[in-house]
């Protein structure tokens, strides 16, 4: 699922709660495109014709994608690392981590499960079959 957040000073916007927010795995900011990025969007948007959509890829090849990254190894050194840092992140005190102005939720629980998913397509997209820790 993807979505989107509007900018605070648009009129009627209130902050996701915590609820809708560990609904995602990511979070992504982007900021305003450059002068040339807006005048290319412009370009687009209003030149002869509009824009079309064409197929890149066929079904059955993003479900083999799919399946080989399911596939790749997650080392238990990056497992473990995501449980540190989930267990770190709920209770920043036990630690003595001075968090708080840094981290506006914890990771909800199970959602540990999910975190090494972003990282699997890399060494994949490479044709490696391991997900090494990095020093």
């Amino acid at each position: 699922m993807l979505a989107t957040q509007n900018p605070i000073e648009q009129e009627g916007n209130l902050p996701s709660s915590e609820a809708q927010v560990d609904r995602f795995m990511l979070k992504l900011k982007s900021d305003y495109p450059s002068r040339a990025e807006e005048r290319e969007i412009l370009e687009r948007m209003t030149g002869p014709s509009l824009p079309r959509a064409s197929k890149v890829i066929t079904t059955q090849a993003i479900l083999r994608a799919r399946q080989a990254v399911a596939e790749v190894y997650v080392d238990e050194r990056i497992k473990d690392y995501i449980v540190s840092i989930v267990t770190r992140r709920r209770k920043p005190a036990e630690f003595k981590l001075d968090i708080a102005g840094l981290v506006q939720y914890a990771p909800p629980r199970g959602r540990r499960s999910s975190s090494p998913r972003p990282r699997r397509p890399t060494p994949s997209s490479r044709g490696a079959a391991t997900s090494p820790p990095r020093t």
